[in-house]
């Protein structure tokens, strides 16, 4: 790949991919180039340009990350209504139980202390606090 000139049509690609949030070292990988190939092709793009790529790139991510979250929370919330079941409880172990809820509780903990380690402001649309 060294020494191999990169055709117009590539450094669009890898100009339109980097526009689009892409990281240098998949985006090499998906042009079949070296990783210092993009990193060139990087570096003519101006810097404002690729701040507001990064900004709304993690936005994005933000926005993934609280979907994904308030999706498995309330799809423990419904798994855990089976407790109100009492023919289901009846059919469970103490220890089933307490393994059930267990998980659930730690699961929901962890994604949330995750989550807060992002340092996202309080308050604000996908944060902890606005779930």
């Amino acid at each position: 790949m060294r020494g191999i000139k990169t055709s117009e049509g590539a450094r669009v690609g890898i100009i339109a991919a980097l526009l689009e949030g892409g990281a240098v070292s998949e985006t090499a990988r998906r042009f079949g180039v070296e990783k210092a190939t993009v990193t060139r092709i990087k570096q003519l793009i101006p810097e404002k340009v690729l701040n507001v790529v990064e900004t709304e790139h993690q936005d994005t991510i933000y926005d993934l990350i609280a979907d994904h979250l308030r999706a498995s929370l309330h799809g423990a919330t419904r798994i855990a209504e089976l407790t109100e079941n009492t023919k289901w409880i009846e059919q469970q172990s103490v220890k089933e139980i307490r393994d059930f809820y267990g998980e659930l509780t730690e699961k929901s903990i962890r994604i949330y202390d995750i989550f807060k380690q992002l340092s996202l402001t309080i308050g604000q649309p996908g944060t902890p606090d606005a779930l």
